[in-house]
């Protein structure tokens, strides 16, 4: 399966036990770690998967 890779840094080291579950109850499954939030959506996402990824990632991240 062929997919991309984004990655998101922040400023601060992420707090896995409370932001995990908050991508979880958004259905989106991400990969953080450290400072870092991965993305790797495949390639046959869809506009409308791809648009609640973002925005998910966007909405949970600026509630930081």
């Amino acid at each position: 399966m062929l997919g991309a890779i984004g990655v998101i840094e922040l400023h601060q080291v992420i707090n896995l036990q409370n932001l995990q579950p908050q991508f979880v109850a958004a259905g989106v499954w991400v990969r953080p770690f450290n400072k870092l939030i991965y993305l790797m959506p495949p390639f046959i996402i869809t506009d409308k998967e791809l648009d609640q990824l973002i925005m998910a990632v966007v909405k949970i991240v600026s509630e930081m």
